[in-house]
């Protein structure tokens, strides 16, 4: 590990030590990984590694959350949060990762809550108003430490996680302005697992009025052996298969 990201995890270690105790949003992407191991060694088991199970979260991003945690010799502590009963969210506005960060960081009991913003993260995203709302402390924000030094540091330790894509939630499938349902939130999810099928490691899809589209890969990067499969699932979720 060269010099200056070493002083940048030393500097999150030190910022977290004084705290006493904390609880770590946890999400299994490498970002909430590292900031959990950072809070298990300043820590000990005075750091909570929590996480919420909900419908916003596919079963791929949950076994990786959970493998990521064992990897690091992590005990997480998994709980229900249904999102889609907050009408405010299942709304989807243009703002709806305000209202679900803050379902999830006042859901978290602890007086301490330490979450995974990185030092690359755009301070504009909604819900960093609501991490600052419930007073979230970001170690690897406030030590300056990026995404690039996040993959970095998780290498350095031997984590699997370091080269995993990033992922996000499947909500941000789903075109903002049309009502997330748990149909809309598995369609994304089938046809992103079906790709994965196919061999495509890089995968996005995209639901909107119209129906679904591919963003990654292009469709027509597609085979027309693949693209049959993923017409014939999309007639299975019924929902149309765009051309967009």
């Amino acid at each position: 590990m060269n010099r200056d990201l070493k002083n940048k995890i030393e500097a999150a270690l030190e910022l977290i030590r004084p705290l006493g105790a904390a609880a770590v949003a946890y999400s299994g992407g490498v970002d909430s990984v590292l900031t959990a191991i950072l809070a298990s060694r300043a820590l000990g088991e005075r750091a909570k590694i929590i996480t919420f199970t909900m419908d916003f979260t596919s079963a791929r991003s949950t076994a990786l959350a959970v493998e990521h945690a064992k990897a690091a010799g992590l005990k997480v502590q998994a709980f229900p949060l249904n999102l889609l009963q907050d009408p405010r969210i299942a709304a989807n506005p243009a703002n709806r990762c305000y209202f679900c960060k803050k379902r999830v960081f006042f859901s978290i009991p602890d007086p301490v809550v330490l979450d995974g913003t990185n030092a690359d993260d755009d301070p504009s995203r909604p819900g960093l108003a609501a991490a600052e709302e419930r007073g979230v402390i970001s170690p690897l924000l406030l030590s300056g430490i990026t995404k690039a030094e996040v993959r970095q540091a998780l290498r350095e330790f031997g984590h699997p996680a370091a080269d995993v894509p990033s992922d996000s939630c499947l909500a941000t499938r789903i075109a903002p302005g049309v009502r997330l349902t748990p149909e809309r939130l598995r369609a994304a999810e089938a046809a992103e697992d079906q790709l994965r099928s196919f061999g495509y490691e890089d995968v996005r899809v995209a639901i909107s009025s119209k129906g679904l589209s591919l963003k990654r890969p292009a469709r027509q990067a597609l085979t027309k052996d693949d693209l049959a499969c993923l017409q014939s699932l999309a007639r299975e979720l019924e929902i149309s298969l765009t051309d967009c």
